[in-house]
């Protein structure tokens, strides 16, 4: 075994425990190993986040400045196995230091080994600091048996620093309680701004303070696409011009969230990612109406649990939306997909919310479906009277959107039913897009009286709304009445 120099002046003598090398350019966060020192007194402190988060590089940072032992497992799947795992963790200790009787190499470890192991060896020894980067990968109940052990018991003789992309499938909830834990997640690694501004100078790279802002508020503070974004940035003339720019080329954000995980994830979990990445947030019904694919809240919430740049937006964790640049890179991805499929998405989305009765959500996928005739049936056969019973307001987008649904002309040739429908919906949109000054009434097209019941309907109930909407009564009472004696002649 080779003797390599390593933390505060202490030796470990074995390359496979020593603490990794720190990248070049690094940039140490005192705020966050202020932290960690904090921590010391804790039998577990968790360090929890997604891929490029920073996680390994804020540990190896801490780790060289501490005076105390360390030794550092780089874990691997093929180390979530008892007799490896073990074996491993004992050799690591050994080599920062720690003595061991002869029956801590018996090849049968259990639980009741760690409290041998423990219970006889010298308690004159220093505490040691384990460091076992990438622990999610540890799922065996005897490995977790036995750290958890470790934490319950054998604490003054062994602190555990655990780096994961999710929770460690220990009892956290009773450490919690009983005051053992500290635990650093995704938004307290997110950078500040000034740790990115101190990042990008590090690069040679100077951006005023609006544009650390920016840049910041794109990333959401992830500590790899401020690393990458500072890279393409280094040595350009207007580094300014990469803030807000949306790259997919090699060296690029985008590649690194698509190779690194998008590309990782089965095929029917990427597709609902990319599918749904056109809403803001999504749950899981919501989900299951645009992919079909089955049990999509789960999968939602297993990525949020997985830090996959799913985040959970309620305290219930039913609705769920994207990291911003991973929604980017899923939008690039789905508006590569045809026209046809886009728009079969969002009149998917259009009629689940008019399912659940919420009129303006509906208006709004059917009008980015691009679809208006579907937009016209939505509004006259029943739509407005929901929006009206309901009190439910239509977006200022939305109703930019639908004026010019208004300003189309039925096509030569049209049916007479078709050409009321059309003039109904004219009345629908006036209703729900006028403003406290919008007019009372528009022309009735000639025969409307003759249009189908719930046509004649949506027209009346216009004319009613838009009285309410311009102040004027006697619109209003003339508008409630021709509304009563057209409901009483259609029953």
């Amino acid at each position: 075994m080779s003797s390599v120099r390593d933390v505060g002046g202490s030796t470990v003598t074995d390359f496979r425990f020593a603490v990794p090398p720190l990248p070049p350019l690094h940039v140490s966060r005192p705020r966050l190993l202020a932290r960690l020192d904090e921590a010391t007194t804790n039998a577990l402190v968790l360090v929890c986040a997604g891929p490029g988060a920073g996680k390994t590089v804020l540990l190896a940072d801490w780790a060289r400045r501490r005076e105390a032992p360390v030794t550092w497992l780089a874990l691997t799947h093929e180390d979530d196995d008892p007799p490896r795992f073990w074996q491993q963790f004992l050799e690591g200790a050994q080599a920062a230091g720690q003595e061991f009787p002869p029956v801590a190499w018996d090849t049968g470890h259990t639980v009741e080994l760690l409290d041998s192991v423990y219970g006889r060896s010298s308690p004159a020894q220093p505490r040691l600091t384990v460091v076992l980067d990438d622990a999610h990968v540890l799922t065996d109940a005897r490995i977790l048996d036995g750290l958890d052990r470790l934490v319950e018991r054998w604490s003054h003789r062994v602190q555990l620093v655990m780096a994961a992309r999710s929770d460690p499938l220990l009892p956290l909830h009773r450490h919690r309680v009983a005051g053992r834990t500290d635990e650093l997640r995704a938004t307290d690694l997110a950078m500040t701004a000034t740790e990115s501004r101190a990042l990008l100078r590090a690069h040679d790279v100077e951006l005023a303070d609006d544009e650390v802002a920016l840049l910041v508020d794109r990333t959401e503070g992830w500590p790899a696409g401020l690393r990458l974004a500072a890279l393409r940035m280094q040595g350009s003339a207007r580094p300014a011009e990469f803030v807000a720019l949306f790259a997919m080329d090699k060296g690029s954000v985008g590649e690194y969230l698509t190779q690194e995980v998008l590309a990782r994830q089965p095929d029917d979990v990427a597709r609902l990612l990319v599918e749904t990445s056109f809403l803001d947030e999504v749950t899981g019904p919501l989900a299951e109406a645009i992919t079909g694919l089955p049990d999509c809240g789960a999968v939602l919430a297993a990525l949020a649990r997985t830090n996959l740049f799913v985040i959970p937006v309620d305290v219930t964790q039913t609705a769920f939306r994207s990291h911003q640049m991973f929604r980017e890179v899923l939008r690039h991805l789905a508006d590569r997909q045809s026209a046809d499929r886009v728009r079969l998405r969002y009149m998917r989305a259009a009629q689940w919310y008019r399912r659940r009765g919420d009129v303006p959500g509906a208006l709004w996928w059917t009008v980015r479906s691009g679809d208006r005739d579907a937009v016209r049936r939505l509004l006259v056969h029943g739509g407005l009277a929901e929006v009206f019973v309901a009190r439910r307001q239509v977006t200022t987008t939305t109703r930019a959107e639908l004026r010019r649904v208004v300003d189309d002309a039925p096509a030569p040739g049209t049916s007479t039913t078709e050409r009321l429908e059309h003039e109904a919906a004219r009345w629908a949109i006036d209703a729900v897009t006028a403003g406290p000054t919008g007019r009372v009434s528009r022309p009735p097209l000639p025969g409307s009286t003759e249009a189908a019941p719930q046509v004649q309907v949506t027209i009346v109930l216009a004319r009613l709304m838009l009285g309410q909407a311009a102040g004027a009564t006697d619109a209003v009472d003339d508008a409630a009445e021709a509304l009563l004696n057209t409901t009483s002649r259609t029953r």
